[in-house]
Order: C-alpha cells, then structure tokens, then sequence
C-alpha cells in the first residue's frame, strides 16, 4: 500500500468540502435564519462538521457497495432524515417561542422569568414575548433570567446545527442506496475445462 501523498490530501479534501458546502446551502435554505447572535466562525463549524461526516460516510460508501446493502443504506438515509426533521421541528418551536422582535431586530428571550419580570407580567396580564421585551426597552435579562436565555441560546444552537451532519448522511446515504440498488452484479465468465493430456483423441484411421 502507498502513503498518502500531501498534494493528494488537498484534492480530497477540496472534494470533501464541496459536499460540505451543498449540505450547508441545503441547510440554510430550508431552515429559519442561524441563531440569534450567531457569529460566521459557528456557521463555518456547521459546514466543517458537514464535511468531516461527509468523509467519513464516503469511506462507507467505498467498502459496501452491492446491491444487498442498498437496503441498509435506505435504512441510514430515512433514519438521518428523520432525525433532521426533528432537529427542524425543535428548532422553530423554539424560535417560534423564544425569539421576539425590539424595534424590527430578533432578540432571544429566556423561558424563565425573574421575580421581577414574574411580577411585571402577572400585573401586565400577559407572558407575550414581544410585548414585554418592548415594555423592557428590548432589554431581555430585565424580564427573563440570565441563565435560562443562555439555555435557550444552546438549546437552539444544539437543534440548528446537529441538521447539518444528519443531513449530510441523509443525502449521500440516498446517493449510494440508489447506486447499489441499481448496479448490475457482475458476471462470472464461465471457462470451458481444457482437456487433459490424456484425453486427447486421435482421428480416426490414423
């Protein structure tokens, strides 16, 4: 077996990152906006836990490659997609529940009150996020907890970027699941036995 060449490692690693990059655009396509805060060095994350899965699914891909694994690779794209919906569904239910907008910029809001913000809402009539963070001039930790928006914040980062290796594996997992189903095993080409020494016949009348 020969060593990897070093020049080698960046021409995989540019392939690599390429599906890396299509899962990200999937991602960001079908997903709400990153959360709130988000700086691009966690986007970049996103897509370099997209390209790490995507390598080492590929390794899969190499190794089992018939037609009776086709099934397993349908199980592993459906298990994966799965697990990106929920990862979806979680994340705009939070988002739904715990984004609200100041002066046309989101902000993310706790899912526990301070006892001040309890008191302020019991007495307001109301736990509408958007109403009280206008009511706290788009202050969040004047009504909510310092430590229960930071658990919301994680709780939304966890949800957006856990889809980009699951989808990762859903969309190469489909690839090679209809590679196998469709590839033709190959044919074992029969020899015809030769014929022994002894078994050779002489013509007649010789």
């Amino acid at each position: 077996m020969t060593a990897l060449r070093l020049g080698d490692v960046g021409k995989r690693w540019q392939a690599i990152t390429a599906v890396g990059a299509t899962v990200a655009a999937i991602t960001t396509a079908v997903f709400r906006p990153p959360p709130v805060g988000e700086s691009g060095a966690f986007l970049a994350l996103g897509g370099l836990m997209a390209a790490v899965v995507s390598g080492l699914v590929y390794t899969a891909m190499t190794r089992w490659t018939l037609p009776r694994h086709a099934g397993w690779w349908a199980l592993a794209a459906t298990a994966s997609l799965v697990g990106a919906v929920v990862s979806f569904h979680i994340y705009g239910s939070l988002w739904d529940a715990r984004v609200a907008t100041y002066q046309n910029e989101p902000y993310i809001v706790g899912d526990a009150f301070t006892e001040h913000g309890a008191a302020y809402a019991k007495q307001r009539g109301t736990t509408n996020p958007d109403e009280l963070l206008f009511d706290a001039a788009g202050v969040p930790d004047r009504i909510w907890t310092e430590e229960s928006i930071q658990r919301v914040k994680s709780n939304m980062r966890v949800a957006y970027y856990a889809s980009f290796p699951l989808i990762a594996i859903a969309v190469l997992a489909t690839v090679q699941a209809v590679h196998c189903a469709t590839r033709r095993p190959k044919r074992r080409s029969r020899k015809k036995p030769s014929a022994a020494p002894g078994d050779v016949h002489q013509p007649a009348g010789g």
